[in-house]
């Protein structure tokens, strides 16, 4: 949870089973048997643990974070271009735009904004069942609900393909 605040991503991001832990702790302890390391103090063992468990998912948090603020850098930039753009067209033109979109404007939707390809909910929750990059994340982890325009697609029973052509335009 702390990677999580830390970086803005998912739970799910920073989360290892059982079995990965104990893999992890076994070849550690090959390894020190096979290089003759002498047992530390139970200090510098606790210190040795919590380095390893704590030092690579804190670090992959700060990497997420800074990637992330590159990108709400470089969208606030594409969005002011646009901006820009569309004021010009209409100073070309001389006329406003109609104010009746042809499709529904879901440019505001959190889905939207994070690209979201997936849509499938944990039934018990009610909560996505996957990042917004496609990860799997587990039903304890799982906090992100959708969006009520999005929720009513998936209460009809779109599939992910049909949300996906009405957000994006498919």
């Amino acid at each position: 949870m702390l990677c999580s605040a830390i970086s803005g991503e998912s739970p799910a991001r920073y989360a290892s089973d059982k079995k990965l832990n104990k893999a992890l702790l076994r070849a550690f302890a090959n390894y020190m048997r096979s290089n003759q390391v002498k047992t530390p103090s139970p200090l510098g063992s606790l210190l040795l643990v919590l380095a390893m468990w704590g030092l690579p998912t804190l670090g992959a948090a700060f990497y997420d974070r800074n990637k992330a603020k590159k990108a709400i850098k470089k969208q606030a930039a594409q969005k002011a271009k646009k901006t820009a753009e569309g004021i010009e067209d209409l100073e070309i033109e001389g006329e406003a735009q109609s104010d009746t979109p042809d499709k529904l404007d879901y440019t505001h939707l959190k889905e939207y904004q994070e690209n979201r390809r997936l849509f499938d909910i944990h039934k018990e929750t009610g909560c996505y069942n996957r990042t917004p990059k496609g990860q799997f994340c587990k039903t304890s982890l799982a906090t992100e609900k959708p969006s009520p325009e999005i929720q009513r697609m998936l209460d009809q029973g779109w599939s992910n393909v049909e949300i996906r052509a009405a957000l994006y335009n498919e």
